[in-house]
C-alpha cells in the first residue's frame, strides 16, 4: 500500500492490529519517514508500480523477510495524466495528435490488477492458502467525473475487476472486494479541498472502517461506495434480458466444456 493518504492511515491501522506491514511508494523521502514513524512493524519499499518487474520485486521482498502474505491493499491512485482534448497549439490540425500520456491507467487500473496477479501467486505460497485482497476505486465509478474522463475510466474498470474474479479465487480461499470513496481530504484532492463544503467530505475514519469489515469479515466480490459514515453496497446491475442472462451465467460452463472437448480430441489424436 501507499506510504500517505489512504495509504499511510490503513498502514497505522494494520501496525496497531499487530499486522507488519510493507508499504510501497514512489516517494522515497515520504515512504521512509512514514516507516520510520510506524517503528518496527513497518517496512518501506521504493517501487514505480507501473514496472511490473518492481513491483514483482516488492512483492518477493515482503515474502523473504516475513515469509508470508495475508493481505493486500490496491490504493494507488492519481487524477487525469493527460487531456483528451489538446490545444490546437499542441496538435495541429493536419497531422495526427500525439499519444496522450496513459499514466492513470497504467497506475489505477494495471497495477492493480498486477497487484491481484502477484497476491494470488504469494498467498498459495502460505501455510494456510489463501488472503485477503481490498482495491481502492472511487465513486467515479458510479458517478462519471466530467472533468477527470481518465480517473473516471480507470476507477470503473475495478468493480467489474472484482466482480469478475471473485468465484474463481473463492475456490482458492482468496477474497477480493473493493472500496469506492466519496471525496476524501489526501494529497490526491488537495487542489479542490477548499471550495469543497466540509459537510461534503467523507472522513479517513470511513474508509479505514469499510477496509476494516473487508479484513475481518467473509464477504467476497462486494463493490462498497462509502460516504460520509454510510456504506453502500452496490450490487451487479440487473440483466437487461434472458439472452444476456445466459450469456453471463453460461459463458464460463461453454468455455470449460469447449476446452475439455480439445483436451479430449488431442489425446485421441495422440
Amino acid at each position: 500500500m501507499t506510504a500517505s493518504g489512504l495509504g499511510f492511515a490503513l498502514s497505522k491501522c494494520l501496525v496497531e492490529r499487530g499486522y507488519l506491514v510493507a508499504m510501497c511508494d514512489i516517494d522515497a523521502t515520504t515512504g521512509k519517514a512514514r516507516a520510520r514513524e510506524l517503528g518496527d512493524q513497518a517496512a518501506f519499499f521504493e517501487v514505480d508500480i507501473t514496472v511490473y518487474e518492481e513491483l514483482g520485486a516488492v512483492f518477493e521482498q515482503a515474502w523473504s523477510k516475513w515469509g508470508r502474505i495475508d493481505f493486500v491493499a490496491a490504493n494507488a491512485g492519481i487524477l487525469d495524466s493527460a487531456s483528451l482534448f489538446p490545444s490546437p497549439e499542441t496538435c495541429p490540425p493536419t497531422t495526427p495528435p500525439p499519444k496522450p500520456n496513459l499514466k492513470t491507467i497504467e497506475v489505477n487500473t494495471i497495477a492493480a490488477i498486477h497487484s491481484v496477479y502477484l497476491a494470488r501467486h504469494y498467498f498459495s505460497k502460505n501455510t494456510a492458502h489463501g488472503g485477503t485482497i481490498t482495491i481502492t476505486s472511487s465513486s467515479a465509478a458510479f458517478y462519471a467525473l466530467e472533468t477527470a474522463p481518465l480517473y473516471t475510466a480507470s476507477k470503473s474498470a475495478i468493480p467489474g475487476l472484482v466482480r469478475s474474479l471473485a468465484p474463481r479465487l473463492g475456490e482458492e480461499n482468496i477474497r477480493i472486494n473493493c472500496i469506492c470513496p466519496g471525496f476524501v481530504a489526501t494529497s490526491l484532492t488537495a487542489a479542490i479541498q477548499g471550495i469543497v463544503p466540509a459537510d461534503y467530505i467523507t472522513p479517513m475514519s470511513s474508509i479505514i472502517h469499510a477496509f476494516e469489515r473487508f479484513l475481518d469479515g467473509d464477504e467476497t466480490g462486494r463493490v462498497a461506495e462509502v460516504s460520509k459514515d454510510r456504506v453502500y453496497l452496490h450490487e451487479q446491475t440487473e440483466f437487461s434480458d434472458r439472452w444476456q442472462k445466459w450469456v453471463a451465467e453460461n459463458l464460463t460452463e461453454v468455455k470449460l466444456k469447449a476446452q475439455a472437448t480439445r483436451q479430449d480430441q488431442v489425446r485421441l489424436a495422440a
